[in-house]
């Protein structure tokens, strides 16, 4: 049996001493009754079991390599500091090209991927339906150095998201443009789900159309997306000729310069969280807070779990598109025990899956445990917010 990827991790998953102390900070095993075959440590014995065959390829193995976030809060707490999530990442890998069968939602985002250019299955021509709300603006958007790069999420589930950075580079003086209609998906969700050969195909042709484009900059909503860009196109198909920025990035360097200013009164209590994609992998903590913290009336109080120890939102790894009552109630564990005991008044993220999620996360928690409903703001919604 060939399991090319896995075997070149031979002796990382050899190393782990089986300890647990993964199993204890995973959010998918403590939503399934500490279940220890969808915890980091069963999932490591099982892919030893594939090495040495003494387990075959089978849709339950499948099931349970899918059912994980990929937040790497495991690779964090592991004593040896393996990084389980790039392990299970070569499982999936090794198990699609071997035809294992795979989740049924995961076979609906590939086909959609494939036909649509996106994983919601939504229509191409659909994409740039946000710019309607922004009147002449839209027209406006010409030769530039800077590509805002808008990605699935924002263009299609969270359009407010979209128009609040259009209308925030605007009000900033910074020219920009998009693809449009044209703009596709980064490809992550393939590589995600195991399909490698369908990413760096993707990836090229990606990094081609916007090469095209002359532009030197590329800005980001969505963490999935920037890390994409800057650590998955370089190591799958190599440097790139421009660089990528995250929008908190940008828009804190925009502050500092003095090209945002807030003019609206704003009296909110928040607290941030931590995108996994943006933090844990990213290494991406001030620049949303220092945003945060810049502007006047907005008082950050920081949740227990946060920064590199921040609780994942649930929505990670391509979760939601495949277990998605598993990914919704991580988000309402993340409510009920991390946000509920600050009395805050808004959760302000810097991620358009987790604002998705977390969403969510808000109505259940209300719903089954009577807790304090609380907004959930994407870090450019609060600022567009706030410039007024």
């Amino acid at each position: 049996m060939s399991l090319p990827s896995l075997k070149k991790l031979r002796n990382d998953i050899y190393f782990c001493i089986r300890c647990g102390f993964c199993r204890f900070v995973c959010p998918v095993v403590s939503e399934k009754d500490m279940e220890e075959t969808v915890g980091p440590r069963g999932r490591m014995i099982l892919i030893r079991g594939l090495i040495t065959g003494e387990i075959k390829p089978s849709g339950r193995v499948a099931d349970k390599m899918y059912m994980c976030t990929g937040c790497a809060y495991c690779r964090l707490k592991c004593p040896p500091g393996l990084e389980v999530d790039n392990i299970v990442l070569a499982a999936r890998r090794d198990l699609f090209s071997l035809g294992t069968p795979i989740p049924e939602g995961h076979l609906g985002v590939l086909s959609s991927l494939k036909s649509n250019g996106n994983p919601f299955g939504e229509l191409e021509s659909e994409r740039n339906k946000w710019m309607k709300s922004l009147g002449e603006l839209a027209d406006t958007m010409s030769k530039t150095n800077l590509l805002y790069w808008v990605g699935c999420t924002t263009s299609y589930i969270a359009p407010n998201i979209a128009s609040s950075m259009a209308r925030i580079l605007s009000k900033a003086g910074v020219s920009f443009k998009t693809l449009g209609a044209s703009e596709k998906c980064c490809g992550y969700p393939y590589l995600l789900i195991g399909d490698e050969e369908s990413f760096k195909e993707n990836a090229k042709e990606v990094v081609k159309q916007i090469s095209m484009e002359n532009v030197d900059t590329v800005v980001a909503n969505c963490p999935g997306c920037y890390r994409t860009f800057t650590e998955l196109y370089p190591k799958y198909i190599g440097p790139l000729p421009f660089k990528t920025l995250h929008s908190s990035q940008l828009i804190d360097s925009l502050i500092r310069d003095g090209r945002i200013k807030f003019s609206k009164p704003m009296n909110l209590r928040v607290t941030y969280h931590d995108p996994c994609d943006l933090g844990r992998h990213a290494g991406i903590y001030d620049p949303p807070r220092n945003v945060i913290l810049s502007i006047p009336g907005v008082n950050l109080v920081e949740m227990e779990k946060s920064k590199a120890d921040a609780r994942c939102c649930g929505a990670g790894g391509a979760l939601r598109l495949a277990f998605p009552e598993v990914s919704t109630n991580i988000a309402t564990t993340r409510i009920r025990l991390d946000v509920t005991p600050l009395d805050v008044e808004a959760i302000v993220t810097a991620c358009p899956t987790c604002v998705r999620n977390l969403k969510d996360g808000v109505t259940i928690a209300e719903a089954i445990y009577d807790v304090k409903k609380v907004d959930v703001l994407d870090l450019v919604e609060l600022v567009n917010n706030a410039i007024g």
